[in-house]
Order: C-alpha cells, then structure tokens, then sequence
C-alpha cells in the first residue's frame, strides 16, 4: 500500500509541477511585457517634453531677438500638453522637475527673455535630462 501511495503522489506532483510552473512563467511574462510597455511610454513622454522644451526655448530666444518683446502665451501650450505624459507615465520627480521646466520656460518666454531667464529655463531642462537619464538606466552620455 505504501508503494502504490508513494506512486500515486509522484503522478500527482509530476502532474501539477509542469502546470504550476507554466503559470508562473505565464505570469511573469506579462509582468515584463507590462514593465517594457511603461518603460517605453516613459521615454516617449520624457523626449516628447524634452523636445518641446528646446523648440519653445528656441523659438522664444528668436522671438525675442526679433521682437523685442513677448511670444503669445499659446506658445507653451505645446509643452503644458506634454508635460501631461510625464505626469502619467514618469516618476514623481520627474513630473516635479517637469514643473519646474514649465514655471522657468513662462519666466523666460513671456516675462523678460534675459540672458538670466534664459540660464535659468537650461538649468531646469538640465535637471529634469538628468533625472529623466536616472527613470530610464541610461549610464552614459
């Protein structure tokens, strides 16, 4: 009788193990699958602000030169738009440095285009490349 027990538990175990483990390795797939598909929304979302903060800082540099004066506001809605990715997908710091973009870009934009400004708006883009290069393992430059 033991023999016949000891067998029939070895069937049963043989029988789950291979079931047990492809359900774990099921579901581990799809926490990957679910972690490459954040990783990718957060670099997208973090070059996509990035990329609106230089052309609106480029283009406010011009403006100003050329002006003499203030670009309309509308200006940044580009930025404040993209920014909304960063605040869904990125870390919290990332979106706190993100603002922090924002409330320099409205300095320098539409409030005086000063060479002081204008530092300050790349010192915040600055910080935020920095950590958006710490969210997304990026080691070299």
């Amino acid at each position: 009788m033991d023999a016949a027990l000891a067998a029939l538990i070895g069937a049963g175990v043989g029988a789950v193990v291979p079931s047990a483990t492809s359900l774990i390795a099921s579901i581990q797939a799809r926490r990957d699958a679910r972690e490459a598909r954040l990783f990718d929304h957060r670099r997208e979302g973090y070059a996509a602000f990035l990329s609106q903060a230089r052309q609106i800082g480029d283009a406010a540099t011009e403006w100003w030169d050329a002006e003499g004066y203030a670009p309309p506001e509308y200006v940044l809605d580009r930025l404040v738009n993209a920014r909304a990715e960063v605040s869904l997908y990125g870390t919290p710091e990332a979106d706190r440095l993100a603002g922090e973009v924002i409330k320099a870009m409205v300095t320098y934009t539409l409030k005086n285009g000063s060479a002081e400004t204008h530092r300050s708006a790349d010192l915040a883009i600055g910080a935020f490349v920095a950590r958006a290069r710490v969210d997304l393992g990026v080691t070299s430059k």
